[in-house]
């Protein structure tokens, strides 16, 4: 004690009843040690993670300040290691969740949809049988044929003039014929006969009955929608190697009947001297329906836009989701591309497009 008092001159201590006051004539019975004052603090000893953990066998609870790490850390002879005042204690237990909220009030109704289109018209009615023909009239009496005229009179026959004999043997030469006498004139021509009366008109047959009314069609259903129709307005390549969704192509509709018709069509062209083939199929909310249609084309050598002779499309009658909105998207994928680069739908050429439809039933 009488060392430790020399070495600290400026500090002053007291003992009493086996414990010792630093700034205090008083120190507390609890403690060994009681370091009291307003102006300083207690100054542990200061090492590197290095010498702290240099230190062979710490006392249990041995204190020290790690300078490399900045903080305290005190030795703890059940686990051997030295346990830092830096880590964050455990985290409490999560507290009882707190009784809801009141339900907010319900939105405002939305407007009523627009009335759908009116339904086409009924077919016309089948025509009636026509009416029997009426019978032909009479023919008229001929007119009689008038009387021929007289034959003139025949002229007179001219002198022939007959050679002697020559001598016996030789035979006489044959005499001139006589001049044929002049054709006497012609008869007239009889009267024509009068024009025998035209035949009465045969009666106009009777009107045949006419044909049953054709069925009224029916009336357009009145829902939020009934015709609904995309069609694609920029040239898509259809060079996918898995079914993908054609952009553009795609309807959300919110009908309020079950039964829903969807029509897809399309047209287009393929690369300049080439054999290509496309297949389509129409998804309802993720779910495949109608089977698949094909499309393929071979065009010419001069002009890939020049032969459009392939199409394709089918219909289907599908039920949906009533009052609810519905999405129809249309997906593709390429089959075989012999010498191209994939089927076109250019609707800026020719007749090309793709068109997506869809009528409520």
């Amino acid at each position: 004690m009488f060392l430790f008092l020399i070495s600290i001159p400026a500090t002053t201590l007291f003992a009493q009843n086996n414990n010792v006051g630093i700034g205090t004539t008083t120190p507390n019975s609890t403690a060994i040690l009681d370091v009291t004052s307003t102006t300083k603090g207690v100054l542990v000893p200061r090492l590197t993670t290095a010498q702290r953990t240099a230190i062979s066998q710490p006392a249990q609870g041995l204190l020290v300040y790690d300078t490399d790490l900045e903080c305290f850390y005190y030795y703890n002879t059940a686990t051997n290691a030295w346990v830092s005042l830096c880590q964050a204690g455990p985290a409490g237990p999560t507290g009882a969740a707190g009784a809801p909220g009141p339900s907010g009030a319900p939105g405002v109704t939305g407007p009523s949809g627009a009335d759908g289109v009116t339904g086409p018209p009924g077919p016309s009615g089948a025509n009636g049988t026509p009416g029997t023909p009426g019978a032909p009239g009479a023919t008229g009496a001929s007119g009689t044929n008038g009387a021929p005229g007289a034959t003139g009179a025949t002229g007179p026959t001219g002198p022939g003039g007959t050679g002697s004999l020559g001598p016996s043997g030789a035979t006489g030469a044959t005499g001139p014929s006589g001049a044929t006498g002049a054709t006497g004139p012609s008869g007239t021509n009889g009267t024509t006969g009068a024009t025998g009366p035209s035949g009465t008109n045969g009666t106009p047959g009777a009107t045949g009955p006419s044909g049953p009314a054709g069925a009224t069609g029916p009336t357009g259903t009145a829902s939020a929608i009934n015709i609904q129709s995309v069609s694609l307005t920029a040239s898509a390549t259809l060079n996918a190697t898995t079914f993908t969704n054609l952009p553009g192509l795609s309807l959300s509709i919110t009908p309020t009947q079950s039964k829903t018709f969807i029509e897809f069509t399309a047209a287009g062209a393929g690369t300049q001297n080439a054999a290509e083939i496309a297949y389509f199929q129409i998804l309802v909310n993720g779910v495949a329906v109608g089977g698949t249609c094909t499309m393929s084309a071979v065009t010419d050598f001069y002009d890939g836009y020049t032969l459009y002779g392939w199409n394709a499309g089918f219909s289907k009658q599908v039920t949906v989701n009533p009052n609810v909105a519905n999405t129809i998207v249309v997906q593709y994928y390429s089959g075989s591309v012999l010498g191209g680069s994939g089927l076109t739908i250019n609707p800026t050429v020719g007749y090309s497009h793709a068109t997506l439809t869809a009528f409520v039933q």
